[in-house]
């Protein structure tokens, strides 16, 4: 447990720009930091546990990551931000209906793409955590940052689509049961006119009896 946690973060000082999210828009940036900075590092933590992968002994981040989130299986997202987590760290995501797959192919694309990011030894022995390292300002890795964020945008549509789908089965479903209890409710004319015409030939029956009684007296 000890040791993927350790190397997680020794891979993090040699392949990742601390200050490199900030590459993004900084509109953006500035009103959002706290979910840039999010989604930049739940990406970026698969970038480097993928490049290091076969570096360490004894190390398997996969199940170090399932393991820590205890996780047991595919899991419905609460947000976008949930459903990025969930496809970047455990590749997989639940919700019938949610159409990840797509965005999963996607985010393989990105880390394959910049898998080979590094910083310098110079910033990587200093590990400093400022806008002015030469990695932060470099193309690469403002690319990088754009296609980490753009992979969030694509978790944004598909979550508010598949919500708004589930609504809308949601409301179907309430109207078709309603329309089935109003049925149900309604009182059923046919069986009151069998049970009118039963009754009326119970009536001719008594009156023929009736009528055979006098005869045969007379």
């Amino acid at each position: 447990f000890i040791r993927p946690m350790v190397y997680h973060e020794v891979s993090h000082a040699f392949l990742t720009d601390v200050a490199w999210a900030k590459c993004i828009d900084n509109e953006q940036f500035e009103m959002n930091k706290s979910l840039v900075m999010y989604v930049m590092n739940t990406i970026e933590d698969a970038r480097i546990e993928a490049a290091c992968s076969t570096k360490y002994y004894g190390v398997n981040f996969k199940n170090f990551i399932r393991l820590v989130n205890n996780y047991k299986g595919k899991r419905v997202p609460k947000s976008p931000v949930h459903m990025l987590y969930s496809i970047v760290r455990f590749g997989e995501c639940g919700g019938r209906g949610l159409n990840w797959q797509p965005i999963k192919d996607k985010c393989d694309l990105v880390l394959k793409k910049w898998i080979h990011l590094k910083v310098s030894v110079k910033d990587a022995m200093g590990y400093k955590a400022t806008p002015y390292s030469s990695a932060s300002k470099s193309n690469e890795w403002m690319q990088y940052a754009e296609d980490c964020w753009r992979l969030y945008l694509l978790c944004v549509d598909e979550f508010n689509a598949w919500k708004l789908a589930a609504k809308k089965r949601a409301e179907q479903k309430k109207a078709l049961t309603d329309m089935l209890k109003q049925a149900e409710a309604k009182p059923d004319d046919s069986n009151g006119s069998a049970d009118g015409n039963d009754d009326s030939s119970k009536n001719g029956k008594q009156v023929a009896e009736d009528e055979s009684s006098v005869i045969s007296k007379a």
